[in-house]
């Protein structure tokens, strides 16, 4: 027997398998395994970024053309500073600079904040390794975003403590831009658990098996739990989300002191319908 195979204890991995797939998580509860900031998935996370076509980690290159040129024409400006939290690579940065503004951006992924400090780092752009969480924001900043449906992604506790954070950071009269899911997004929701195998892809370079399980909870919370097995060990990450009803999503922003909220359909001010599975909204302070 290969001394390597012998020295490996193969009861973890199964107890963890157990315990993952026996107990559901309460809702928000997370695994303390890193997912934006591990080694191997931030490298698959910022392909999907910088792929033009594809809408798996960023909207396409023309939906974020549109969006840039919208919240401009709301700024009614052609200068200010600007707070981009979850920034990834940069891409909106990017824009936002090409047209005169400067931008903080803010993402827990090394290896995206490497990106985009190399491409568009300089004079009129930083970018900041941290939990944009963590962070309190002491400079006056024209505009906020928080774009691609992050805000539900964070426990209601998170979301408030971030709002508080970000009403501080802003100007007077200054603008925070943010989308989230509706309802409508979860309409094919359904729960489930599948087992796949894959000879390398998005979660490891090596084969692995992806047991996913989705599931519902109350007040329209959702759950994507992904437990990756390999030869040596697994790894679960739970990924949330919400469905805001909009005026939900608007009642939460006048409770964080924003002086007046307006909906949208997307980030590109389209008009919201009964249909729209995500909401967008204008706060100004």
């Amino acid at each position: 027997m290969d001394k390597r195979i012998k020295n490996i204890d193969l009861t973890v991995p199964y107890k963890k398998i157990v315990e993952t797939i026996g107990n559901k998580p309460i809702a928000y509860e997370t695994t303390g395994i890193p997912f934006w900031d591990d080694e191997y998935i931030s490298k698959s996370m910022l392909a999907l970024h910088l792929n033009p076509d594809v809408e798996s980690a960023s909207r396409t290159y023309e939906f974020m053309d549109r969006s840039v040129d919208w919240i401009v024409s709301l700024l009614g400006k052609q200068d200010g500073k600007i707070l981009d939290l979850g920034c990834g690579p940069g891409l909106y940065a990017k824009r936002f600079a090409d047209k005169g503004f400067s931008t903080t951006g803010i993402d827990f992924s090394q290896r995206s904040i490497a990106y985009a400090s190399e491409n568009y780092g300089g004079e009129k752009n930083e970018f900041i390794y941290q939990d944009y969480l963590t962070i309190d924001y002491d400079k006056e900043y024209d505009l906020a975003i928080l774009i691609y449906c992050d805000f539900g992604v964070l426990s209601p506790e998170n979301r408030m403590a971030l709002l508080k954070k970000i009403y501080r950071g802003l100007k007077h009269g200054g603008l925070f831009v943010v989308d989230a899911f509706t309802s409508n997004q979860y309409k094919e929701f359904t729960d489930s658990l599948t087992v796949e195998y894959e000879n390398g892809g998005f979660w490891r370079a090596d084969s692995y098996i992806n047991i996913k399980r989705n599931a519902s909870y109350p007040n329209q919370n959702y759950l994507e739990q992904y437990t990756i097995i390999t030869a040596e060990d697994c790894a679960t990450y739970n990924i949330w989300n919400h469905g805001f009803e909009p005026q939900e999503l608007k009642k939460t922003l006048l409770n964080a002191s924003f002086a007046s909220v307006i909906l949208y359909g997307d980030v590109t001010g389209a008009n919201l319908t009964d249909e729209s599975p995500i909401v967008c909204a204008v706060c100004r302070k």
